[in-house]
């Protein structure tokens, strides 16, 4: 999960970033706004694949050292 935007030169301009080209000129460099794991999207994906019917949350396997060795959220 990860999200990726070609922001222009807004970051740039906002924090007063300058690029100096290689013809001498001062121009505002265009930026990525990039996030590698976005929470609530990791949430989201977390919860369709894990919810139980009685509305209850498995933990995988994976997690529960994480967990202090619970198989579930209830």
């Amino acid at each position: 999960m990860r999200s990726c935007s070609n922001m222009g030169d807004a970051q740039a301009r906002r924090l007063k970033i300058r690029v100096k080209g290689s013809d001498g000129e001062t121009y505002l460099p265009h930026t990525l706004n990039n996030t590698v794991v976005a929470p609530p999207r990791m949430l989201i994906a977390f919860l369709e694949n894990n919810l139980q019917a009685d509305g209850s949350v498995r933990i995988p396997e994976a997690l529960r050292p994480y967990m202090g060795g619970k198989d579930a959220i209830r």
